[in-house]
């Protein structure tokens, strides 16, 4: 008898270097660009990145609404983002995961951008990483010259699709944005 994978692993290649992937992934109004894999979308994204600061998506995905939230655990910035996640679908909806983001140079220009997603739910794992590939290409596609990002031109990345998807299991938790709530630090 085998184990369900509670673990989904993608690995993107980005055009664009560590410093502007990071802030893709701690502000509201970026990750509203990309974060969701479409079709679905994200009605409300809020990003306060700060450890222990919310990270929320509410979601719209063929009708269905839904919203899946945490909060940052980890920001080591340009290298690395981690952040808890859980989902209102989910069987245990107040179970929580982990997303870890790490970022590494890749050449002039480029990142190598790793998602990993523990502690996932029983039988959640591939679609989380199908779901996690799609973001990333996504991500992707947003850095690519002309795409209008705020990090300016990049050499074109012949190979955006250049992604490796290794899945111990895994789904995604399914996160899109439009409309974002500007991140802010609470006042101490």
């Amino acid at each position: 008898m085998t184990s369900d994978p509670l673990v989904a692993v993608v690995h993107q290649r980005l055009p664009a270097p560590p410093h502007v992937v990071y802030d893709e992934w701690t502000d509201a109004s970026r990750l509203a660009e990309w974060m969701c894999p479409r079709p679905a979308r994200c009605l409300s994204v809020t990003a306060d990145p700060w450890i222990g600061g919310a990270v929320r998506f509410e979601i719209e995905d063929s009708g269905l609404v839904f919203a899946v939230s945490g909060n940052y655990v980890m920001l080591d910035k340009p290298h690395r983002v981690a952040f808890t996640w859980s989902c209102s679908t989910w069987p245990d909806p107040t179970a929580q995961s982990l997303v870890t983001v790490t970022i590494e140079p890749d050449g002039p220009g480029y990142s190598l951008m790793t998602i990993e997603h523990t502690l996932l739910p029983s039988g959640l794992a591939d679609q989380h990483a199908r779901g996690w590939a799609q973001i990333g290409e996504q991500l992707a596609g947003r850095l690519s010259p002309g795409s209008g990002d705020p990090g300016g031109s990049r050499p074109a990345d012949r190979q955006a699709g250049d992604q490796r998807l290794a899945a111990s299991g895994g789904q995604p938790g399914r996160a899109r944005g439009r409309t974002a709530s500007r991140p802010t630090r609470p006042s101490r």
